[in-house]
């Protein structure tokens, strides 16, 4: 069976425009919640980082020669992870 090149787009042509519609509204939508979610986890990553530096602080203020040492090997962790990442190849 053969098609015909001209009657393909008159009988697409009440689509065509619906589906770039839709098209749109779902990507559109997809972005939206991207972006939120996107949001919600800055915001949560924020606080844990936060509530973290309090807590080291105050660890560091009661016991400085063992806030020393954690400091220290934290920077050692973070050093070892950091190099492990960049040397992997």
């Amino acid at each position: 069976m053969r098609h015909n090149s001209e009657r393909l787009p008159e009988r697409f042509a009440g689509r065509v425009p619906l589906l770039v519609g839709e098209g749109r509204k779902l990507i559109r939508r997809s972005a939206r919640k991207a972006g939120e979610t996107a949001t919600r986890v800055a915001r949560g990553s924020r606080r844990i980082v936060g509530q973290t530096v309090e807590r080291t602080e105050r660890y560091a203020r009661r016991n400085p020669w063992m806030g020393l040492g954690a400091a220290a090997c934290t920077g050692a962790f973070i050093g070892a992870v950091a190099s492990f990442l960049f040397f992997r190849d």
